[in-house]
């Protein structure tokens, strides 16, 4: 009897949309060697290959679907190995004021219980948040202590409310804690309607007026504490994205495109003034942040950044995608979603609108990880070898170097 996972390869294969796929598969398969990862541990020639692509390359970009433990666990694996190949820095998908009270929770002995603290008290203030993640946190105090962690992304829909808690601590006496403390009671009483209600439209930085960040501003018109600036800053530009989206989505994902590309490189040049020339970087993003070129939503995001930047030294990035074909995913969104979708059936094509069946084809066997070196082929795809391929498959193809591809993976756990 066949396995639910050789079943869903066999009925991927049998729906390829083409015959051109053929070849396609024929050639991804060429190229496919297994990799494994078992208590904590990678190993196989894909691995391999992988961590020697990483140690030549100034910038490792790592792509994913969210929501899976596997991701997190495949970081943790990485983070010592990166750590000794000259990696001192992680860019998250979170923003920079987020990552600074992570980066600080890492440095605390008691880590652990800190975090799950925060992420209890704050739910999904810092994205994604999960034990797996966690534990991926850990594994990266291998980096190095001085600024490891890089935010580059607008601060999270539920950031505010322990964002404003901070501004409340930084806040001298007089006008300016009593107003952020203010903000801060009214961002967490919206979290929870927001919650409660399955309503996005109530959380604090889509319902808070206009004249209620005025106030702010004019609170700390003042200060000299440069985190309640930051504060204050990025809290304002992640709510101009944020209503942008609502109305105008394109916009709003060139602005947030360009805030990561900016934030990346204050980071960038703040690195290269404590002395290092050309930091190595690792990145965890969204599949569609860190592709090479035109991304798959038209933007020319950090993946592209770090590409051109690595190139116009004389050095290299690599970007791979964590392809996850089928298995359980984590959906969980309290403002949609309810306990159930904690773990959810996954399935690539439909979550990821793309053709994945090439790539399903091309896996070495059911039970391990498959690692694909994408680059060989580029040239036979701007050539119309695999003649008119579906366009997120051809952007992945031509975007970037390698793909992971797990069968099957697991939802991960969240707090």
């Amino acid at each position: 009897m066949m396995t639910p996972t050789a079943l869903l390869l066999v009925t991927l294969l049998q729906s390829a949309p083409a015959p051109h796929d053929t070849l396609l598969v024929k050639d991804l398969r060429a190229r496919a060697v297994p990799m494994r990862l078992a208590n904590g541990t990678l190993s196989g020639a894909g691995a391999d290959s992988l961590l020697a692509e990483a140690k030549r390359s100034q910038f490792f970009l790592i792509g994913e679907d969210h929501g899976f433990a596997d991701v997190p666990e495949l970081g943790k694996a990485l983070m010592p190995r990166l750590a000794a190949a000259g990696y001192q820095h992680l860019a998250l998908e979170m923003g920079p004021v987020s990552a600074g009270l992570l980066a600080r929770s890492m440095g605390r002995a008691d880590m652990d219980d800190a975090l799950s603290r925060m992420f209890r008290e704050y739910p999904m203030a810092i994205p994604f948040a999960s034990r797996e993640e966690l534990e991926f946190y850990g594994a990266a105090k291998a980096l190095s202590p001085v600024e490891s962690i890089w935010g580059l992304d607008q601060e999270f829909l539920f950031s505010p409310a322990v964002l404003l808690s901070r501004l409340a601590e930084l806040a001298p006496q007089g006008k300016s804690a009593p107003v952020a403390r203010t903000m801060a009671d009214r961002a967490a009483h919206a979290t929870r309607e927001a919650i409660s209600r399955h309503d996005p439209a109530l959380l604090f930085i889509l319902a808070s007026a206009d004249s209620d960040w005025a106030r702010l501003d004019s609170a700390f018109a003042g200060t000299t504490v440069p985190e309640a600036r930051d504060i204050i800053r990025e809290l304002r530009a992640s709510r101009e994205i944020y209503l942008t989206s609502m109305s105008r989505g394109y916009q709003s994902g060139l602005m947030r495109s360009l805030l990561m590309k900016q934030h990346f490189m204050d980071y960038y040049r703040r690195a290269q003034a404590r002395g290092k020339s050309y930091p190595k970087v690792v990145y965890r993003f969204g599949s569609n942040h860190v592709i090479q070129g035109a991304s798959y939503t038209g933007h020319y995001d950090i993946g592209n950044l770090a590409r051109e930047l690595a190139a116009s030294t004389g050095r290299t990035s690599f970007n791979v995608f964590v392809l996850v074909l089928n298995g359980t995913q984590n959906k969980y969104l309290p403002y949609v979603g309810n306990d159930a979708d904690r773990t959810g059936a996954y399935d690539a094509g439909s979550s990821l609108e793309m053709d994945v069946s090439p790539f399903a084809g091309a896996v070495v066997d059911s039970t391990s990880w498959t690692y694909i070196d994408l680059r060989p082929l580029r040239g036979r795809v701007a050539a119309g070898r695999y003649g008119a391929l579906e366009r997120r498959l051809e952007k992945t193809l031509t975007g970037f170097d390698a793909v992971v591809v797990i069968p099957r993976a697991r939802a991960n756990r969240t707090f």
